[in-house]
């Protein structure tokens, strides 16, 4: 495989190690299961969408990422699994966000709503039409973007598994602690596998429907 990344972005080997040599969204765990549309929001530079593919070989793969900087490696990465990348963001309605940085990583990005922005932003249920209506399984990690994608409570019906890196903050989230975003979750429809809270703000959850 060949790799591609931003230079200077420290955070990057510690990315992949997370995501294809550790398996923190626990892909293993879904291999073998009836998993043929995958749709990976906050793809980054890709490694989830490369991961998916090589857990579920003949799955569709939609991947967005509205950091624009992140284009080049995602598309390159996209193209060698046979993945769609989109160059958009995702949220609770369509329009026009900008990105803000708040961190030294290149996925530290926060969206907002900027009719001048230089980015498109669909909703949820658009990007579920695009992969055919369905996600077997959806994939999360948006920085706080995940919050008004969960507004469409009929949208999720069509999720049958959920694999996210959650973020919570007061000025951002309206759940304070992983007991919370379960409940969240939960209210969808799904069952939570598991959790794991790596810091006060953020942690990982996996769920299936049902």
């Amino acid at each position: 495989m060949n790799l591609r990344w931003p230079a200077g972005d420290d955070d990057i080997q510690w990315i992949f190690y997370e995501i294809l040599l550790d398996d923190r969204y626990r892909l293993d765990r879904l291999r073998g299961r009836p998993i043929r549309s995958v749709l990976d929001v906050g793809a980054h530079i890709g490694l989830f969408t490369l991961a998916a593919r090589d857990a579920f070989p003949d799955a569709v793969i939609h991947a967005y990422e509205p950091n624009r900087q992140l284009e080049a490696p995602l598309k390159h990465h996209a193209a060698q699994v046979g993945a769609t990348h989109h160059i958009e963001a995702l949220g609770a309605v369509e329009g026009r966000v900008s990105l803000r940085h708040f961190g030294p990583s290149s996925g530290q990005t926060l969206t907002q709503r900027d009719e001048h922005g230089d980015v498109n932003q669909v909703t949820f249920r658009q990007a579920l039409e695009r992969l055919g209506g369905k996600a077997d399984l959806v994939k999360l990690d948006c920085e706080f973007a995940e919050w008004p994608l969960f507004e469409d409570a009929e949208a999720w019906h069509n999720v049958n598994h959920l694999v996210m890196e959650y973020h919570v903050h007061p000025r951002h989230a309206p759940v304070r602690d992983v007991d919370g975003v379960r409940r969240v979750v939960e209210s969808l429809g799904f069952t939570t596998i598991d959790t794991v809270v790596e810091h006060a703000q953020s942690g990982y959850l996996y769920a299936r429907r049902g």
